[in-house]
């Protein structure tokens, strides 16, 4: 995608085991020197895969009552990278009724 459209943002973005997948994406992207510009990960499977280190502007969003992966684990894994994550107050696994506050802070996250 990178040679087919030049010069726009790449960026990866994952949910649940999509978080893992594009976390590793990143880990080779970032060996090959080609690194996306931004990684997105929502409901991190944390606790579940052995989740590798992310960039320090890794946006990580998570449901408050999360019971597919508690948010204890996500907080573990990010508290050594000093990672902060967003966590939606009454939110499930799914994010159910709750996606609109996704978009909202990647958002206004992406601009930091």
């Amino acid at each position: 995608m990178q040679q087919q459209y030049p010069g726009l943002p790449f960026a990866l973005g994952g949910f649940s085991f999509g978080t893992f997948v594009q976390s590793q994406l990143q880990q080779r992207l970032i060996a090959a020197g080609t690194p996306a510009e931004r990684l997105v990960l929502v409901g991190t499977a944390a606790g579940k895969w052995a989740m590798p280190e992310v960039p320090a502007n890794t946006i990580l969003i998570h449901g408050e009552y999360d019971d597919t992966i508690p948010l204890a684990d996500v907080l573990d894994w990010a508290r050594p990278q000093d990672l902060p994550v967003v966590v939606i107050p009454g939110a499930d696994h799914f994010f159910h009724r709750k996606l609109q506050h996704i978009k909202s802070f990647v958002v206004e996250m992406w601009h930091r």
